[in-house]
């Protein structure tokens, strides 16, 4: 049985993410997949702050960010 392909999609994923990784884009590749994971906006993403995410040193396990275009928490 033959591995499932992935989709351009996908494919087009990996290989943004080997370029930043390979160009040690640290923090592009975080908002990247936070962009990916979280489907929030480009708009969204930039307005983040560290302190969102991260609380004592810590990494926070969840945030809530209110949408700019839909008001809606995510």
């Amino acid at each position: 049985m033959l591995p499932p392909t992935r989709t351009n999609e996908e494919l087009r994923r990996s290989q943004v993410r080997f370029w930043l990784d390979g160009e040690r884009r640290v923090r592009d590749r975080a908002m990247f997949d936070l962009a990916i994971d979280s489907k929030l906006r480009g708009c969204d993403i930039v307005k983040l702050k560290i302190g969102d995410l991260v609380s004592g040193g810590c990494v926070r396990s969840r945030a809530i960010i209110i949408q700019r275009k839909t008001g809606r928490p995510v």
